[in-house]
């Protein structure tokens, strides 16, 4: 399943004329419009969201929030078209992101809630969606266009969409200023020299543009595009990386003229039995919590550094955390 949105209205037309080339035919499946609050899935999200003291939680609240609609959306556009042959393409209006997002953390919320029967069962719809964002299943298209801030903007959606496991299928710079139809020398150079920079800071997402009034396509399958390792410095202390493309537009300055914001890296736990088990880090308003290997659960943060699209943390051990105090063998868990 294809997801296509547009930062602006402007790249609609153009983002669904790639996504059509891309999968083959032009039936685009509108997200919006299963965003109804008389679905079942409202229901199970209802039933496992409760609020202490209450007699009911009512599905229009729930409804209420975007997240939420969003997210029993796409579960609901998942469970009818995620199996259609050629791909179904799915059009999203708001923030697929923050989409994935909100999808992850219900999935999370269900998990620590147990086995109770309201969990149980948003578990058992959130899954399947899940599984298709993390394996590419599901991919993400979209348009942006060549204007500084809102490449930016882009290029961050970017970096918090790899962080969460999503593929991005490609990235679409469009409408591009032409000649013929009276645009100043000067604004095309511009908008090529933003495409351009866009190029090098979402590689290895594939970034494309329009030529000659034409949309591309993009066929070619998408990979992996955040990079995560551990290793172990001389000192014996272990530095943790995360490369996220995309997340060196934040050097740019403030994001679509905001405050000016920073990179903000810290550590959680989702277990209590250890110190650590994912980095999190925020910016732009988007959070990436990446869950790190088994070694590092028994390991404490003491510092942090971010240069371009990378984030390097180093651990120390917690010698509590280690049998007979003594730190296991490289490798070892």
């Amino acid at each position: 399943m294809l997801l296509v949105s547009s930062l602006t209205p402007s790249g609609r037309s153009w983002v669904l004329d790639s996504a059509a080339r891309t999968v083959g035919h032009e039936r685009v499946v509108d997200l919006g419009s299963f965003a109804d609050p008389n679905d079942d899935v409202f229901d199970d999200i209802t039933s496992a969201v409760s609020i202490t003291g209450a007699q009911f939680t009512s599905a229009d609240l729930i409804a209420g929030l975007r997240s939420f609609r969003d997210v029993a959306a796409l579960v609901r556009v998942w469970e009818l078209h995620g199996t259609d042959e050629p791909r179904a393409v799915v059009w999203c209006s708001g923030s697929v992101p923050q989409v994935l997002a909100d999808l992850e953390v219900l999935g999370e919320l269900a998990d620590v809630a147990g086995t109770s029967l309201p969990s149980a069962t948003l578990r058992a719809r959130l899954t399947p969606v899940l599984a298709a964002v993390r394996s590419g299943d599901i991919e993400w298209l979209f348009a942006t266009p060549a204007q500084p801030d809102a490449v930016q903007q882009a290029s961050l959606d970017v970096a918090a969409a790899v962080g969460i496991g999503a593929t991005v299928r490609g990235v679409l710079v469009a409408p591009m200023p032409r000649q013929k139809d009276g645009w100043p020398k000067e604004i095309r150079v511009q908008a090529r020299e933003i495409y351009g920079r866009a190029v090098m800071d979402l590689h290895p997402i594939t970034t494309l543009r329009t030529r000659s009034g034409e949309a591309p396509a993009f066929p070619a399958a998408s990979m992996d595009a955040a990079q995560a390792s551990t290793i172990v410095d001389a000192g014996g202390d272990r530095i943790f990386t995360l490369t996220l493309p995309g997340l060196s537009a934040m050097e740019y300055g403030p994001v679509n003229g905001g405050d000016i914001q920073q990179v903000h890296v810290g550590t959680w736990s989702a277990d209590p039995a250890y110190p650590t088990t994912h980095v999190v880090v925020r910016f732009a308003e988007h959070t990436v919590r990446w869950e790190v290997d088994a070694t590092l659960r028994r390991c404490r943060a003491i510092d942090a550094v971010v240069a371009d699209d990378t984030i390097a943390v180093t651990f120390v051990p917690v010698q509590e955390q280690w049998p007979s105090g003594r730190e296991p063998e490289e490798g070892g868990a």
